[in-house]
């Protein structure tokens, strides 16, 4: 399994992404082309995202294991439940190495 920082993670609005707490540590900075966008509207859009990683990680490691997979015959509901297991564990995966 991959390590990371752990979180709480916030995003200031240059696209700077770091560490909350008392000696904050920076995790990673989002550029852009100032040619392409120059209000910097996406680094901040990206860094948002990247802050929200570690809570978004265990959103979904929490739904995966909430979520139940029954074998057999599944009706559209089963299915689409099952869809979303294999999503959800498809994300941890990539998160987790």
């Amino acid at each position: 399994m991959s390590k990371h920082t752990p979180g709480p993670w916030k995003a200031d609005r240059a696209g700077n992404v770091e560490t909350c707490g008392d000696d904050p540590a920076l995790i990673c900075e989002c550029y852009q082309d100032p040619h392409w966008q120059p209000d910097g509207v996406h680094a901040h859009s990206n860094a948002k995202l990247i802050a929200a990683a570690p809570e978004l990680l265990e959103a979904c490691k929490a739904a995966r294991d909430a979520a139940t997979i029954k074998l057999g015959t599944y009706s559209e509901s089963e299915k689409a439940q099952n869809k979303i297991v294999w999503q959800l564990k498809a994300a941890i995966a990539k998160a987790t190495g």
